[in-house]
């Protein structure tokens, strides 16, 4: 997960027209990218006052070129928050965020721009195996799944990222309770119908992001009835300073780990 704070970038017209009413109308806000594990997505959602973005653009600095553009993608309005999904973003831009070079800029309809520079945000990593069998009770569906679960306590905001064999289901619930028990529904999650790789970056409240940073057991339950799908959270978790060995073991680093 990657977080960006967004500046207006002031125009030649804007410096030499300054008002004396001051900033009152100034755009400000701040934008968090979540990218699949998998790489086959890129999820952006934006909170952003005075300015509504008619376009996303990304760029980066490589081998010396400044302002490359890596990947353009419209914005989508979501419950009232401007997102965009860019599918299968360039190697490029990935590599570009793990060196703190990918930049973000936002256009609106009439010219004007908002700009940021993005850096990791910190975050728990869960993944979880889903089958029918962990089901309460058991359903006899043969689809199975595996899904990460992305949680950054600021800015407060989960994502999933699933990998299933076969789904009709529109829906995923992140959910209290330990194996072989049914709990109470921290969060429901909306998917697209028939997407094998459905992947979500959703605002959260308080209760999830508590129970996914400690050692309480969850579960993620994917569809309903029969045909339903549950894996449950009870290894460990990852974060920028714990990596888990075959879910079992712990190896905590003082200082950040580094991944090869």
């Amino acid at each position: 997960a990657w977080t960006a704070s967004m500046e207006a970038v002031a125009s030649t017209e804007d410096t030499s027209n300054s008002s004396s009413t001051g900033n009152e109308d100034a755009a400000s806000g701040s934008c968090h990218l979540f990218v699949t594990r998998s790489g086959h997505r890129a999820l952006t959602r934006c909170s952003l006052t005075n300015f509504t973005p008619a376009t996303f653009s990304f760029f980066t600095t490589r081998f010396g070129i400044q302002d490359q553009l890596l990947a353009s993608v419209d914005t989508i309005d979501v419950d009232g928050t401007t997102s965009a999904v860019l599918e299968m973003p360039p190697a490029s831009f990935v590599d570009s965020l793990l060196t703190g070079e990918a930049r973000l800029d936002l256009q609106d309809t009439s010219g004007s721009l908002m700009r940021g520079t993005f850096s990791e945000a910190e975050t728990t990593i869960t993944t979880v195996t889903l089958d029918g069998a962990q089901v309460v009770p058991p359903s006899d569906t043969l689809t199975t799944g595996q899904c990460d679960i992305l949680v950054a306590k600021i800015p407060e905001l989960a994502g999933v990222d699933c990998s299933l064999s076969n789904t009709t289901a529109n829906t995923i619930t992140l959910n209290a309770g330990a194996r072989g028990q049914a709990g109470e529904t921290l969060e429901t999650f909306t998917i697209p119908v028939g997407d094998n790789h459905p992947t979500t970056w959703t605002p959260v409240n308080n209760g999830l992001i508590q129970t996914t940073n400690s050692p309480a057991p969850y579960y993620l339950e994917v569809g309903n009835g029969m045909d339903a799908i549950r894996g449950q959270a009870d290894g460990c978790r990852r974060n920028k300073h714990t990596l888990c060995l075959q879910d079992r073991f712990v190896i905590t680093s003082e200082l950040s780990l580094i991944h090869i």
